[in-house]
């Protein structure tokens, strides 16, 4: 049995590495010579950047279940159409949120 410590201890260890590695690279920074006091702020932007790569995996997995989908459906095309269907959607996706921004 676990003891009542032992979640404490694993969510302060999940909890804490970013802000170590953090404070590794600014060490390293540092030592070169120079100053980043943006921390707290790329540790955010690692964050959303993760949410956006989890997002465009998300789309991309789910291309490639349709590619086997409409294969077992037995349409009459192409596999090469099956094949790229992940890779058209993804940019179809990227040409649409470049849109959006730009």
């Amino acid at each position: 049995m676990a003891s009542p410590i032992e979640p404490f201890l694993e969510a302060t260890v999940r909890t804490a590495t970013p802000l170590a590695l953090a404070a590794l690279g600014e060490a390293v920074t540092e030592r070169a010579g120079l100053i980043n006091i943006g921390l707290e702020g790329a540790i955010i932007a690692g964050a959303f950047g993760a949410l956006v790569g989890a997002g465009a995996a998300l789309v991309f997995g789910a291309a490639s279940a349709l590619q086997y989908l409409f294969q077992a459906m037995g349409w009459a095309l192409p596999y090469q159409l099956f094949l790229a269907l992940p890779y058209v959607l993804t940019l179809i996706v990227l040409a649409a949120v470049g849109k959006r921004e730009g």
